[in-house]
């Protein structure tokens, strides 16, 4: 658990993770040169708790994301699965077990979850389950919310977060899709809070620009065959920036229709959602869009 300036919420996060079902864990709680009373609070934890760790980082400002933080608790951690887990959030009381059971029953090296927003009662962030759901999702996203993540720990330790992007969890995410069996528990295992001194949103000018970067290394590590004009118009439907031409729009069906071949009714409304986004939002003539709005996005909600 990195930790950053989150006085206000650290003690229902790490109540959160105390109370799990599933008791048998180490919390490590990095903290990365706070200057408000999150030290305090993760000591006094510290105290109570024989399964939680501290450590304390020096504050670098040049950096816009917890990736050292986290690099430095996943150095130290001594499980066969490390779990993430952020400052702000809060754990559902059966994450751990859930994640783990499904990890063990289907051998897998990755293991998210759906998350629940709070404050907004009833929303759940879709996500998908099947890998092979999860990859073509990173061509747009994250794949899950980051601190649902659990990883085998040796996997963890490999693959590390990158300090370089200020969007570490997508880049991250990118990278260990090519490095294992990963799938999604479909139960709500976290519960993702938002407000203003997040680092989302703190810096999510610098954040756009990293993910735009992320998601062309991903692309076309994906797709080495595509042209850059392909990736134009990925980037163009993941940031619902408007298409000007036929061709575009063509293009822009062959390849949600491409992504949306799994075998997953929720992955395939996602990229149909998409699609009625991207000829909402297309410059284009209305007879041009209408010719292809329906016959397209029967194909895309068509099972495989």
């Amino acid at each position: 658990m990195p930790v950053l300036n989150t006085a206000a919420y650290l003690a229902d996060a790490i109540e959160s993770v105390l109370g799990q079902t599933y008791g048998d864990f180490e919390l490590i709680i990095a903290d990365d040169g706070s200057s408000d009373a999150s030290p305090e609070i993760a000591a006094f934890y510290a105290q109570r708790d024989r399964r939680v760790r501290t450590l304390a980082l020096q504050r670098d400002t040049a950096l816009l994301s917890g990736a050292r933080a986290a690099n430095a608790a996943i150095a130290v951690a001594q499980g066969d699965y490390i779990a993430r887990m952020d400052s702000d959030d809060i754990a559902a009381p059966e994450r751990l077990a859930l994640q783990l059971a499904h990890m063990r029953a289907r051998d897998l090296d990755i293991c998210g979850g759906k998350c629940a927003m709070m404050g907004e009662p009833g929303r759940v962030a879709p996500h998908p389950v099947s890998q092979d759901a999860i990859v073509n999702e990173l061509v747009f996203r994250s794949a899950c919310v980051n601190s649902s993540l659990m990883l085998r720990a040796g996997l963890m330790r490999e693959a590390r977060y990158s300090v370089a992007d200020a969007f570490e969890q997508y880049e991250f995410q990118t990278r260990i899709a090519f490095l294992g069996r990963w799938e999604n528990v479909p139960e709500v295992v976290h519960h993702f809070r938002k407000h203003p001194q997040s680092a989302t949103h703190v810096h999510s000018a610098q954040k756009a620009d990293s993910s735009w970067q992320v998601r062309f290394r991903y692309f076309f590590r994906r797709f080495p065959e595509a042209a850059l004009e392909d990736f134009q118009v990925i980037h163009r439907i993941a940031r619902t920036i408007p298409i000007e031409t036929r061709a575009a729009l063509e293009s822009a069906a062959r390849w949600l229709e491409r992504l949306s071949r799994v075998d997953e009714a929720g992955a395939r409304a996602r990229m149909a959602g998409r699609w009625q986004e991207t000829c909402d939002t297309a410059r284009l003539d209305a007879a041009v869009v209408a010719a292809l709005r329906e016959p397209v996005a029967a194909r895309i909600s068509a099972a495989p």
